[in-house]
């Protein structure tokens, strides 16, 4: 087995045979599949991105023709030995020129390899298994070809099209790790996470540090509101009395690579949102690297930021944008203008965004001019 890691610090690992081959909708032959196959599967991509996957071949369910790179190969080979045997044997006969035992050579190898092609074709088959997806919080011991904590159902693929029917993964994940975090916090004796000591109180048990480690302890609920222990912390002022323990908090914050920013609470304010209203320069290095998604909430915060300093830094941060280009294909021209609005944004780079608009149109005259045109008057 081998471990594929995605380059992106908050993928962990896809652990799957080098080889998985599965029969493909419309071809004759099987293909081998990729990790990127895997990946482009939303499901399998995002519990890769939080989780772990675990690919592994499952039992026989019939037997299947080579590949198309397995014929190649073994094509390739058989000729290439025989054309090397008759350069070989012809270089020794008497006055027989070196360069027209190549020519003969090479043309006893294609000859050959086009026999042992169609030999592959009509008679060499192997076992046909089934793949196995499964997702799970972490790999057991690191020895990755098992699960453990959490798991997923087991999905059960032999063909490419099964992919299409993987979903869940992550639920399936969180809905037993959501469950096994509210027993935790139900076991505290006081369970008001506005105070301070009782959320350092929550990050010190050993189960916590064991298990939620990798920022789980602030996105799951605390309380029948949906309030999580992040909303809680960050609707409290740092003072000279709390400092030490609201550093320490910051702290872990800080080296947990999967905690959530962008979660509301029940009013609908997210943790990004309270992070701008405080302007605690503490708070707003944890944001710094993260995408934060575009909302009309972001402008009017940043709006009312009166430290110009942290002001500065609010404008740096990573704010996506949605993409006009997708409501010209659905050829609404009322969504397209309303997206356009985003324009006018102080988080916005006007000269990046347009470009890179103008760059998804190229090759299209009639709308690159017209992108132009409605453009232009934001710029």
């Amino acid at each position: 087995m081998e471990v594929n890691r995605i380059n992106n610090t908050s993928f962990k690992g896809i652990s799957m045979p080098k080889k998985v081959v599965l029969m493909p909708i419309g071809m004759e032959y099987p293909v081998i599949s990729t990790k990127q196959d895997f990946l482009n599967n939303p499901a399998i991509k995002e519990c890769a991105e939080k989780y772990d996957i675990l690919i592994k071949r499952g039992k026989k369910i019939g037997k299947r023709d080579c590949t198309n790179e397995e014929r190649l190969k073994m094509t390739l080979a058989g000729g290439s030995i025989l054309a090397t045997g008759a350069i070989t044997a012809l270089s020794y006969i008497p006055q027989f020129p070196l360069w027209m035992a190549g020519i003969m050579g090479s043309v006893f190898g294609a000859i050959f390899g086009g026999i042992l092609d169609w030999c592959i074709e009509d008679s060499v088959s192997t076992n046909q298994h089934e793949y196995i997806v499964q997702g799970g919080k972490r790999f057991a011991n690191n020895k990755k070809n098992s699960l453990e904590g959490p798991l997923s159902r087991e999905y059960h693929i032999s063909e490419e099209k099964d992919l299409d029917n993987i979903a869940g993964l992550v639920r399936d994940i969180e809905i037993q790790d959501i469950s096994r975090f509210m027993d935790i916090i139900y076991r505290q004796p006081d369970r008001d996470f506005s105070n301070l000591d009782n959320i350092c109180a929550v990050l010190d048990l050993p189960e916590v540090k064991k298990e939620f480690y990798k920022g789980e302890v602030f996105n799951y609920p605390v309380d029948e509101e949906k309030n999580t222990l992040l909303l809680n912390f960050l609707d409290i002022t740092p003072t000279e009395e709390n400092k030490d323990k609201y550093n320490k908090v910051i702290d872990i914050l800080s080296k947990m690579p999967n905690v959530d920013y962008n979660k509301k609470d029940k009013f609908g304010i997210s943790a990004v949102e309270k992070i701008l209203n405080s302007e605690n320069h503490q708070a707003i290095k944890l944001i710094e690297n993260i995408e934060i998604p575009y909302s009309k909430e972001l402008d009017l915060v940043y709006e009312q930021i009166t430290n110009h300093l942290f002001k500065r830094k609010a404008q740096a941060l990573h704010v996506k944008f949605a993409d006009p280009i997708k409501a010209l294909e659905l050829n609404s021209e009322e969504a397209f203008d309303k997206s356009l609005e985003q324009f006018n944004s102080p988080f916005c780079n006007k000269e990046a965004l347009a470009a890179e608009i103008l760059q998804k149109a190229k090759g299209n005259t009639l709308l690159t001019e017209k992108l132009r045109t409605k453009i232009s008057k934001y710029l």
